[in-house]
């Protein structure tokens, strides 16, 4: 039976190799379409590095920061996957209703007479 790190030792790793997530997220943000951000990459990524704290056994003979290399760069093009799965149509109207729903937010803001 493999063995489950404690909360607090799942933590540790996490804290630990945090920056690691931030470095992979750059990297591959040079070679990704101009319509994915930085954040996204990096949310993929902590997802990434706290299933591969969480799934991480000691007793193989993989360095931590080894596996949750992988484990995040695979979340982060998981994620880009997905998004280049949708038509540029799709993604198009997707942006335009998000610039839309922020216009409507400003000017709701707005009061006349103010």
């Amino acid at each position: 039976m493999k063995p489950t790190p404690s909360d607090a030792a799942r933590d540790a790793l996490v804290q630990t190799h945090l920056p690691l997530v931030h470095r992979v997220a750059r990297r591959l943000l040079r070679d990704s379409p101009t319509w994915v951000g930085l954040d996204e990459l990096v949310a993929a990524g902590r997802e990434g590095l706290l299933s591969a704290a969480t799934r991480y056994d000691p007793l193989q003979r993989a360095a931590f920061g080894t596996y949750a290399y992988y484990r995040i760069r695979g979340a982060m093009l998981d994620l880009l996957r997905h998004e280049c799965a949708q038509s540029p149509y799709a993604r198009a109207r997707a942006s335009a209703q998000s610039a839309l729903d922020t216009l409507l937010e400003q000017r709701a803001l707005v009061v006349p007479g103010d």
